[in-house]
């Protein structure tokens, strides 16, 4: 571990800090600028485009603080935002670190001290009373993880806290997101904001971040744990920043010893740092979120790369990193490489990297008997009642009322992505069923829809939320005696059916 922290330390020492970011964007360069084949940086687009089981919504890289391949394929783009989920983790992370560097707190301040009027007059076990702001960072908590606090209760601090305890703190590692929440909440304890605000001011204003939203809790606590929602590019800041020991142009922005903790492995078992993942690259260490939303830090290549997708496979995001060190790491040089029109042939893919449309044609004649309106039997995932499909041109406009009576209005193209600006989005969040619950990502979302029908009786549409992250593809087979919905949502790799009427 010593032996990693000091290669660290060298090769942040070389690297060159950024410049503060204040235009919003990072400079551009070609690969071979900065010691990368494009042919290299194409491979590992075109991977992440061929993997089964994902949906890439954006991918980008850098090296020597600049970025040098870049990709989202349409619909998506790089003026959208994305649903980091347990990415966020990393950030909180930062925020701590930012407080101890500002003496409003240390790694070995006990818990339940710092909530003590709260706890008054509920009873502090001795787990709890052994519980560490450290413990919390590096989830060895000793208490046993549930989501059940977070989809049921409107109180989550303390009903976490009370949670039943499974060792003694610093015992053993257990991932659990309500840990990060927990650290959510001592920020906002001993500095006064919420974690959002609090890098707001200190982090994301220095890099020129503006669009972040942050989900909350009921208690108004920023989730920590999950929630952020980011552009690529502020993540790729972001990573730049981790790269540069928390240093930005002239400014620090997070401690650099900080930093260096975080990219330190401390759980050895699970490859785990602070709110941190190793990647068993060298030093490679990444902040790594579900359904395989990714910041991967290179310190040994001075490289950062980050990916935002769909993905529903047992082990997300494993196969893309695999190939980012498979197709790119072993390919870098140190020193530039001659220019070549290699990396205007990799500008040009990457401009036309595209996810599949809905197939068929546009409707005909035929198709247009069973426009109107259908009723969803019985319950279902989508949590719609019924939905009517119209014509508008060369659009279909399929309106949606869900059971607890919102509606959206949706347009479709055919051969081509329609855009739309609906108050919802599907399918709902999985998490917090609790009034206030998840509240800090606000509607309207921009929903992208391409539809076609296979010959008479068949429609098949696709809509993709481009600033979020789920996605459905819907097919109905209209039957003489009874019609059917079958649904596939991007985040669940099990299809459904639904009777209509």
């Amino acid at each position: 571990m010593r032996l990693r922290l000091i290669f660290f330390l060298m090769a942040a020492m070389a690297m060159p800090i950024c410049s503060e970011g204040q235009e919003g964007l990072l400079p551009r360069a070609t690969p071979e600028s900065q010691g990368v084949p494009s042919a290299s940086v194409a491979a590992w687009f075109d991977t992440l485009m061929a993997t089964r089981s994902t949906e890439i919504h954006g991918a980008m890289l850098l090296r020597h603080g600049k970025v040098v391949g870049e990709m989202h394929p349409s619909p998506f783009g790089a003026e959208h935002g994305h649903a980091l989920f347990s990415c966020s983790k990393t950030f909180t992370a930062a925020a701590v670190g930012i407080a101890i560097g500002e003496n409003r707190l240390r790694e070995s301040d006990r818990v339940a001290a710092i909530f003590a009027d709260l706890l008054a007059h509920r009873g502090i076990s001795d787990t709890l009373a052994a519980l560490t702001v450290g413990d919390l960072l590096t989830m060895r908590t000793g208490i046993r993880p549930t989501n059940t606090i977070r989809e049921r209760e409107a109180e989550w601090l303390c009903r976490y806290l009370e949670t039943e305890k499974a060792a003694m703190p610093g015992e053993r590692f257990a991932y659990d997101s309500m840990a990060t929440y927990a650290l959510s909440a001592i920020v906002s304890r001993v500095t006064g904001m919420n974690v959002l605000e609090y890098l707001r001011e200190r982090v994301f204003g220095p890099l020129g971040i503006d669009e972040a939203a942050w989900d909350s809790s009921p208690e108004g606590v920023t989730c920590g744990g999950w929630g952020l929602h980011l552009r690529t590019e502020s993540m790729a800041k972001f990573g730049q920043l981790l790269l540069n020991r928390g240093a930005w142009g002239s400014r620090q922005l997070i401690p650099s010893e900080w930093v260096d903790k975080m990219m330190t492995v401390h759980v050895e078992s699970a490859g785990y740092g602070l709110q941190m993942w190793e990647c068993g690259h060298e030093s490679a260490m990444r902040a790594d979120g579900l359904h395989g939303q990714f910041i991967i830090v290179m310190p040994g290549e001075d490289m950062v790369a980050v990916v935002t997708q769909c993905c529903n496979s047992k082990e997300p995001g494993q196969k893309e990193m695999a190939a980012l060190f498979r197709d790119v790491v072993p390919t870098l040089s140190d020193h530039a490489l001659p220019e070549s029109k290699a990396a205007k042939a990799l500008a040009k893919k990457a401009a036309a990297y595209a996810l599949p449309m809905a197939k068929g044609s546009a409707t005909k004649g035929k198709n247009a008997r069973h426009l109107g309106e259908l009723t969803l039997m019985g319950d279902n995932k989508l949590g719609w009642e019924k939905t009517t499909i119209g014509q508008e041109g060369d659009e279909l406009v399929v309106d949606v009322v869900k059971k607890d009576g919102t509606m959206a209005s949706l347009r479709l193209g055919n051969g081509r992505w329609a855009s739309t600006q609906v108050p919802i989005r599907f399918p709902p969040h999985s998490r917090g069923k609790v009034a206030g619950a998840n509240s800090g990502f606000a509607s309207p979302f921009t929903a992208r829809g391409s539809y076609g029908w296979e010959g008479s009786d068949t429609l098949n549409a696709k809509i993709l939320f481009v600033d979020w992250i789920s996605g459905v593809e819907i097919r109905i087979d209209f039957g003489e005696e009874e019609t059917w919905m079958l649904v596939k949502q991007n985040i669940d790799p099990k299809p459904f059916r639904i009777k209509l009427k």
